[in-house]
């Protein structure tokens, strides 16, 4: 399940059968997931002055295999610069860490966190 917290602290579930969302978020937060089509969205909920994304999401090896067993769906497996292509500092945002990190199973993951900016180029 994933929740977002309105910047008023109200917590949303959410659903992506609705494509809108109300509200500007100071930080959203996305553990093991991946929607692309979700990013559009994210781009519109962040709050333009500062808010943050944070994602830590399965990634495909440096040579685009996946030799694990889960996900199974590849679909949900990052590829390579897939975040810095899209959350990057010309659709205006600010990229503070991105790096890959191991799971104890040896799965790749990408760690990435990113400050929504005011002024795109």
């Amino acid at each position: 399940l994933s929740f977002m917290v309105s910047k008023d602290g109200i917590i949303y579930k959410y659903d992506k059968s609705k494509t809108k969302f109300h509200g500007i978020y100071g930080l959203i937060i996305i553990i093991r997931f991946l929607e692309r089509n979700v990013f559009r969205t994210i781009e519109n909920l962040v709050n333009p002055n500062g808010g943050l994304l944070l994602n830590f999401t399965f990634k495909l090896e440096n040579d685009g295999s996946w030799p694990h067993s889960n996900p199974k769906n590849l679909e949900k497996v990052l590829k390579r610069n897939e975040l810095l292509d899209y959350f990057n500092f010309e659709m205006g945002w600010n990229v503070l860490i991105d790096r890959e990190e191991r799971l104890y199973d040896g799965r790749l993951m990408q760690c990435f966190l990113a400050q929504k900016n005011s002024i795109k180029i």
